[in-house]
């Protein structure tokens, strides 16, 4: 049974930087935070950002051109961009950190890989994120509604339409979109990056039955909010985002910024019913099937009787046993003027 979720509430800057980051763009905008006392909701609007930090995952094909594309529209708006190392990420992350506090946002170009190594910096020095995807997946942006164009994800930014989402974390890894267990791995494995790049949410799906075929079930026992069962699964996925995978969705009602995580469980089942579920996992309506387990819980844990390997945004990043808990409205992100609007209207 999936339980519904819950109310979302106004929450002020998490850090001090932050505080400071907002009263500096809204004496340029002349805007109040929406969210702040008598308003509802965790938008905030501040206007356009005076000055950005352009980070571009330097491993990728066509990063130079798009970081160059990114600024030269910045810069054309009237945003100032603050100049990082051409180098490798990690050492443009220590970069981001140093100057942080001169900075209104942090503008990343990349998929999901890229959003998930800036997590920790990002709850550290309290920057928005802007987000413009690059990436094969780029299911953070999917479930935010951001356009994969360059020029369309930075007019939103640019738009200077703000809101607060969640992090998960497990065994203190943080993560914007899904954790897996078990089939998940494996197809995480074996599907290359062109290959998603190409067929997207039908790469997996192609790559499915073979992985089924080798797949071994498995039992782990499952402890959501304190609620506690045994099951013999092939396939266990953690959630704090809604979508995964080029596309497919945790669950249906599944979100990013009500302080929840969902998890679904496949049980063991004949390859051709297990194949049937694929219209599901795109999805995300389990509500039908026998051969699937859903539930949702601000922490969830997962024992099994080995350790068995965990990946979270696609990136192998501990193993069994593993804790999820949510850090609700860690992150602050541009979005979508009609992002709440589109939230409304998905299945």
């Amino acid at each position: 049974m999936i339980h519904r979720r819950g109310e979302r509430h106004a929450e002020q800057p998490h850090t001090k930087h932050g505080q400071d980051r907002v009263n500096r763009q809204m004496d340029r905008s002349g805007t109040q935070p929406v969210g702040s006392a008598g308003s509802p909701g965790p938008e905030i609007e501040v206007g356009i950002p005076g000055k950005a930090v352009v980070v571009v995952n330097p491993g990728s094909l066509s990063g130079k051109t798009e970081a160059a594309n990114i600024d030269a529209i910045l810069r054309e708006r009237g945003v100032e961009v603050v100049p990082l190392p051409k180098t490798d990420l990690k050492q443009q992350l220590a970069a981001i950190k140093a100057c942080s506090m001169e900075a209104d946002c942090l503008i990343a170009g990349g998929g999901d890989g890229t959003m998930n190594a800036l997590a920790p910096l990002l709850m550290e020095t309290g920057l928005p994120l802007g987000i413009v995807p690059m990436g094969t997946a780029n299911d953070l942006a999917r479930t935010l509604g951001i356009p994969t164009k360059v020029d369309q994800a930075v007019d939103i930014i640019l738009q200077g339409r703000r809101r607060r989402i969640d992090l998960g974390e497990v065994n203190g890894r943080l993560f914007f979109n899904v954790a897996h267990v078990g089939l998940g791995v494996n197809v995480t494995r074996h599907v290359s990056s062109s290959t998603k790049k190409r067929w997207g949410f039908l790469s997996y799906m192609r790559a499915l039955p073979g992985m089924i075929r080798s797949a071994r079930p498995f039992t782990a026992r499952v402890i959501c909010d304190g609620r506690e069962r045994t099951l013999r699964t092939l396939q266990i996925a953690v959630g704090n985002g809604r979508h995964y995978g080029g596309g497919m969705t945790i669950v249906e009602h599944a979100c990013i910024d009500d302080g929840l995580l969902a998890f679904y469980c496949v049980r063991p089942a004949r390859l051709w019913e297990l194949i049937r579920l694929a219209p599901l996992l795109k999805s995300g309506r389990f509500g039908g099937t026998e051969h699937v387990v859903c539930d949702t819980g601000r922490s969830i844990e997962l024992r099994t009787r080995r350790p068995m390997p965990v990946t979270a945004d696609g990136e192998l990043v501990s193993q069994t046993p593993a804790k999820f808990t949510v850090h609700r409205n860690a992150v602050e992100v541009f979005v979508p003027v009609d992002y709440a609007d589109e939230k409304e209207d998905a299945p």
